[in-house]
């Protein structure tokens, strides 16, 4: 389990930066959103008629009640496809691959938080866990199922329905990803689940700029954080990528912020 403190970083496009800014807000999504097609067919293999019907097969012998076996398919196919809501972040900062990823024709952005300060801004803990990078290894159905667990009334729960939203393939491993995962039973059409942040100064701790962007682009972020967070505690930070340095230039990565200009 990670630590409260632990550091998790996202990295977005200029627009979904701005959109934090200024609605101060951040937006999980559905699983269907995801693009990665792989996983994608693990989840609505669990809500295909084939798929339901091995989970049936595998939990009457867990309980003879085939009613509600029924009634515990259709609610898990819900909880994991209309209500179960995720928000993606990384352990690792300032990372190359990932600022390909999400580079935004050199735009892109980092903005670096922790646990403690996700779970805060939920009424009901989040489940925040990290990726495990074995979905092409993984007998999802099997490891799925070993999850179920029969009642003193002879119903099936489902008792960890997060892990089947934490596998993706190993070629993702660069990633280190961290899954914030929340229900709510309120679907929205557009899938997405918009999360107020009451306090922005508090849940940032420190925003990074991608390390080929132009001096003119670093210079406008830099007056949208002094705008943002020029009253705060000066643990908010902004900086140009470490990357962006030569490594004869660079030194140790510590000494590397003392080159980055801090917003105070």
């Amino acid at each position: 389990m990670l630590p409260k403190d632990a550091k998790l970083y996202r990295y977005m496009s200029f627009q979904r930066f701005y959109q934090l800014l200024f609605q101060k807000k951040i937006v999980l999504v559905l699983p269907e959103k995801w693009d990665d097609e792989y996983e994608q067919f693990w989840l609505k293999s669990l809500a295909s008629p084939q798929g339901q019907a091995r989970c049936r097969k595998y939990i009457e012998g867990l309980s003879g009640n085939r009613a509600k076996i029924n009634d515990e398919i259709e609610k898990l196919s819900g909880l994991l496809f209309k209500t179960t809501y995720c928000l993606c972040f990384s352990t690792k900062q300032d990372s190359e691959i990932l600022w390909r990823a999400y580079s935004d024709n050199k735009k892109g952005i980092m903005i670096a938080t922790t646990r403690e300060k996700i779970e805060s801004l939920f009424p009901d803990l989040p489940v925040i866990k990290e990726v495990v990078y074995d979905l092409d290894q993984r007998d999802m159905f099997g490891s799925f199922m070993k999850h179920f667990k029969v009642l003193s009334d002879g119903s099936v729960i489902h008792w960890d329905i997060s892990d089947f939203l934490l596998h993706k393939r190993e070629c993702f491993s660069y990633e280190e990803e961290v899954r914030v995962m929340v229900h709510d039973w309120k679907a929205t059409e557009s899938g997405l689940l918009p999360v107020s942040i009451p306090d922005l100064r508090a849940f940032i701790d420190g925003v990074m700029v991608h390390p080929s962007a132009d001096q003119e682009y670093v210079e406008v972020i830099e007056l949208l954080c002094d705008h943002f967070f020029s009253h705060s505690l000066a643990n908010q930070e902004f900086m140009i990528s470490f990357l962006s340095k030569l490594p004869y230039l660079m030194g140790a990565k510590s000494s590397c912020i003392n080159i980055c200009t801090a917003v105070e």
